[in-house]
């Protein structure tokens, strides 16, 4: 039997049987050798043996046989006055071997066949009242109809109940099935606190894991495979240059533009899926931005000049956050390099550190700006704003977008006319 739900439902009915079972036991001993009679009903027979004592001395045998009999014929139970030796006082008649099998049981109580014997001495002690009930009073039957009906309301509960603690499991069970066919996104409902409840919680953070990890490794993939092709095809061209050229330092300066090119593209793709991948191993540390935008200003220095355009930074005190400096200084490194690309020449490009409810980097240039229906677009990978053929890979913002996300941060770009600022806002650090 491999189902849980049947092996559930066989092991309430068995209890359930094995309960009925159990008390029809009890009822039937309680008929037995042992059973100890009631305070009431002892005193009915203690009042019943000391009134028959009083009519055998008061008006003799004959009159006591009368009431035994009108006694059996109201009652259905056959009464005896016994004297100490057995003798019936009303007819006389040997009733010595019942009396002596009554009296060594321990309670005056004795089943004899299908009948029961119950003995009860007179308050002095010189008689015993013998009563024998009729076999149809004391013989009742194990099982009535109606008991079916009892049975029929065990087992429907028992199949609710047995339903009920394995609707989850069955759930849980169709999901890893789906699971394990491919289907990241299923996930199972939650609507109990108990341990099935806390099981599916634990199924759905494993199957969101799971599906972070291959999210993350596919993007990554893809990112490498379509960015990797142009600067490998630009390489092939500059190695053939060089090998048809007496002076091939220019083609030499353009592949080691390209080698460096792709360096920086796959270390930032790496480092950013190798932390979307394990947020627990993100390295946090006390970060202050002020002084990080600076260092990553004056590496991108030459960048500017190149383009006649420079960085506005404003002086200040020290702000820090808990971040990972090189993953953090990446994500600012493409979008001032995608200030520059945009930036007018002899323009100044801002840059500023708010501390409000939040901490807020605005990187600001004073370009031409982007559509507005571009806006939401802007930080997806390989978007492209219509009209603007610059170099690029499509993946500066995106990768800056998505290492501010693993931050707890949030990314954004709006028109200011002229330019496009980008803003950074972080959580503030507790002090």
């Amino acid at each position: 039997m491999n189902s849980l739900f049947a092996k559930i439902l066989l092991w309430l009915l068995l209890t359930a049987v094995v309960t009925a079972t159990g008390a029809v036991i009890v009822m039937a001993i309680a008929f037995s050798d042992g059973t100890r009679l009631g305070p009431l009903p002892a005193r009915v027979l203690s009042f019943l043996a000391d009134d028959a004592q009083r009519i055998y001395l008061r008006q003799g045998p004959r009159d006591l046989e009368t009431f035994m009999e009108r006694f059996q014929k109201t009652t259905g139970v056959q009464a005896h006055l016994l004297n100490s030796e057995g003798r019936d006082l009303a007819d006389s008649s040997d009733q010595s071997e019942l009396l002596a099998t009554v009296v060594r049981s321990p309670f005056r109580v004795k089943r004899i066949g299908r009948r029961i014997a119950v003995g009860r001495s007179t308050s002095d002690g010189k008689a015993v009242l013998l009563l024998l009930p009729d076999s149809r009073l004391t013989n009742y039957p194990l099982f009535v109809p109606q008991q079916i009906w009892v049975l029929i309301c065990v087992a429907v509960l028992s199949y609710l109940l047995a339903r009920y603690l394995t609707a989850p499991l069955r759930r849980l069970d169709s999901a890893v099935k789906r699971l394990g066919e491919g289907d990241l996104t299923v996930r199972v409902p939650v609507e109990r606190s108990d341990e099935t409840g806390r099981l599916g919680e634990s199924f759905n953070q494993m199957a969101g894991r799971i599906e972070q990890l291959v999210a993350s490794q596919q993007r990554l993939l893809l990112d490498v495979s379509h960015e990797l092709r142009s600067p490998l095809a630009r390489l092939n061209v500059a190695v053939e240059l060089a090998r048809g050229t007496d002076r091939p330092n220019a083609e030499l300066d353009i592949i080691q533009q390209q080698a460096d090119r792709l360096n920086a593209l796959v270390g930032s793709l790496l480092q950013v899926s190798r932390a979307e991948a394990d947020p627990a191993a993100l390295r946090r540390e006390r970060v202050d931005l002020r002084a990080l935008v600076q260092d990553v200003s004056e590496d991108c220095r030459i960048e500017a000049e190149h383009a006649n355009c420079s960085f506005l930074i404003p002086a200040g005190s020290a702000v820090e956050i808990e971040a990972d400096p090189e993953l953090l200084r990446r994500a600012l490194e493409n979008i001032l390099r995608n200030a520059i690309r945009f930036s007018p020449p002899d323009e100044a490009i801002d840059v500023t550190i708010q501390e409000a409810a939040a901490i807020e980097i605005r990187v600001r240039d004073r370009g031409p700006g982007v559509p507005e229906h571009s806006l939401p677009f802007l930080f997806d990978a390989f978007y492209r704003v219509e009209g603007q053929h610059v170099q690029g890979s499509g993946l500066g913002l995106s990768i800056a977008r998505r290492a501010v996300e693993l931050h707890g941060g949030r990314i954004s770009a709006r028109n200011t006319h002229p330019g496009l600022e980008v803003s950074l806002s972080f959580k503030r650090l507790l002090r």
